[in-house]
């Protein structure tokens, strides 16, 4: 939208009251429209330049089947967003962006999303009777943010790759596994972000099924235990309530599970010593002290390389001065949590060149207070519903992990613990390798050589994801069969796993000055629609005129704020 110079602009005040729009700076360049041919053009933000679709082309389905159908991944505000209508006095505007954001976070298309919102109660649109046109560009603005969010396109090359057609998705979305039973289980319990779940979910069924199930393959021999670390910059998300929960509901069906939450490189492996074939768990809910503390301390060097060894089940052997550590076929499972942007400015590139990071799925989550639940008496608690979730999961415990007595060659019984293998149908390995080919060439086309090992990892945890989704469904004492159900019910997980993972690993690397100014990018564009002034940000963030100087001057020059005036004084605005 062009703003008129000299005009009053009253999307932030009435006739006495708006701030005029002043020009701030020009320069005497001419441009034509070819000269602008050069900026490469971003292949995956095409759709947010794509027309309007028709309304052949988009969804039929009811708006509330629809939101529904992404009930496991989309905020459960959403569904009280979409039929509240706003009083005369409420900034309809946030509430719809609001709405939208879920919607988009929930991955769903930006047809959907359309649909959806312009059926809502808070569509500002429809109450002012303007265009669906301004809404579906709207729409888009929401998809692009989402994209900038999680650091999706950090090149012009680059592409997000699409890992479930409409008809996957829908066969996934239909089906009800151990993991979608505790995910709608624990969103009721806890305010913890939703996503969070998901991991406690894995890591839950990693700890009673890694023991025995073991799938071959032509490279090696993949036993299915995940590592999950779930990051935030606040407590508003509740990632400890979140791992808690899934914690205590394991320990009640394999109390021994959680192996050490804390220790050096010699301790863990002297735990692990005694634990061959056995899960084991290495909870850290703060995961960034012990990330700092393998940086910079001496006697720490290495820690990072073992627990690679450890997840990859290798047989490592340690000799100290007094004794020899040797530890044989573990199952090392991390279950961590942490400060997002203290984890990224810990993390170096030597981490991923190492496969230390790589091994990880990151979750993420932005804090919403709205969703925070005030402090008072305890809730009630549907015991019946905790309990249907235990039995399940110790139903799996026992098949998996019960020893089986065998009747000895001299007469006399014994008992060995059992072994299943997994195996894949053939449809299920062809829709695997596509999957992992996807990864491949979206690594490849960024041109950042770190994401082919990224991206490379994440497939083998879909793999993993896969295993354990099938080995929860089935009880055959023959084996584990994945099929190709299983893989896609996986890789519905992989496509945020993947956006979560972006958004890390693409930060690693920045230095302080370009996480100050991140930071105070978010600060502006949370601050409303009269933006901010720099003596407001100056004291939220330290600043001393120099450095104060170098930020304001480095976010003017690259596009990111606007700079209008209020009442005679300039104020910030986010420009996107």
């Amino acid at each position: 939208m062009m703003r008129v110079p000299y005009t009053p602009n009253y999307k932030y005040g009435d006739l006495g009251t708006a701030p005029l729009v002043v020009v701030v700076k020009t320069n005497q360049g001419v441009y034509r429209p070819n000269d602008f041919a050069s900026y490469p053009e971003y292949t995956a933000l095409a759709q947010a330049s794509a027309p309007m679709p028709t309304d052949l082309d988009l969804p039929k389905e009811d708006p509330v089947e629809i939101m529904q159908r992404y009930r496991l991944t989309l905020n459960p505000m959403a569904f009280g967003l979409y039929s509240y209508t706003p009083m005369e006095h409420e900034d309809w505007s946030s509430i719809q962006w609001k709405l939208e954001k879920f919607c988009t976070e929930a991955g769903m298309s930006l047809g959907e999303v359309f649909v959806i919102v312009k059926n809502a109660a808070c569509n500002k649109y429809g109450r002012d009777k303007r265009t669906d046109n301004e809404l579906w560009r709207e729409v888009q603005k929401s998809y692009i943010k989402d994209i900038e969010e999680h650091n999706l396109v950090p090149t012009p090359t680059a592409v997000i790759p699409d890992f479930l057609d409409e008809e996957e998705l829908r066969i996934v979305q239909g089906r009800q596994t151990f993991v979608e039973r505790y995910i709608k289980w624990a969103i009721d319990v806890t305010d913890a972000a939703p996503q969070y779940h998901q991991a406690g979910a894995f890591i839950m069924l990693s700890a009673v099924i890694s023991g025995t199930v073991r799938l071959p393959t032509s490279f090696g021999t993949i036993m299915p235990n995940m590592w999950f670390m779930i990051l935030a910059d606040t407590t508003l998300t509740r990632k400890t309530t979140a791992m808690r929960i899934s914690m205590d509901l394991l320990k009640s069906v394999y109390p021994d599970a959680v192996m050490a939450t804390d220790g050096t490189s010699e301790g863990i492996l002297s735990a692990l010593r005694g634990r061959e074939n056995q899960s084991s768990i290495y909870l850290r809910d703060e995961f960034t002290g012990l990330l700092e503390t393998i940086s910079h301390r001496d006697y720490m060097a290495g820690f990072a390389e073992h627990l690679t060894k450890l997840y990859d089940g290798e047989t490592i052997k340690r000799i100290l001065r007094k004794e020899e550590i040797k530890v044989d076929d573990p199952i090392f499972i991390i279950f961590a949590g942490g400060i997002k942007s203290k984890t990224q400015m810990l993390l170096t590139d030597e981490h991923i060149n190492s496969g230390f990071v790589p091994r990880f799925v990151f979750i993420t989550a932005e804090p919403d207070p709205a969703r925070v639940r005030p402090i008072g008496p305890p809730r009630p608690v549907d015991t019946a519903d905790r309990a249907k979730i235990r039995d399940e999961l110790f139903d799996t415990y026992d098949f998996y992990n019960r020893k089986r007595m065998i009747l000895m060659s001299d007469g006399s019984e014994g008992y060995i613990q059992p072994k299943f293998e997994a195996k894949l149908t053939g449809a299920a390995w062809k829709r695997y390798n596509e999957f992992e080919t996807t990864l491949t060439k979206a690594a490849i086309e960024t041109g950042l050589w770190h994401l082919t090992a990224v991206n490379d990892r994440l497939a083998k945890s879909t793999l993993k994801a896969a295993i354990l989704i099938a080995a929860s469904r089935s009880r055959d004492s023959n084996g584990v069969t994945v099929e190709l159900n299983d893989i896609l019910h996986a890789m519905y997980y992989a496509k945020f796993w993947h956006s979560y993972g972006s958004e890390i690993v693409n930060g690693v690397g920045k230095s302080n000055d370009e996480r100050l100014m991140d930071q105070i990018m978010v600060f502006i564009n949370k601050s409303g629609q009269l933006g901010v002034s720099r003596a407001e940000i100056m004291r939220k963030f330290s600043l001393d005129s120099k450095k104060a100087e170098l930020v304001f001057s480095t976010i003017t020059q690259r596009r990111l704020v606007i700079i209008t005036q209020y009442k005679g004084q300039p104020r910030y605005i986010g420009a996107a």
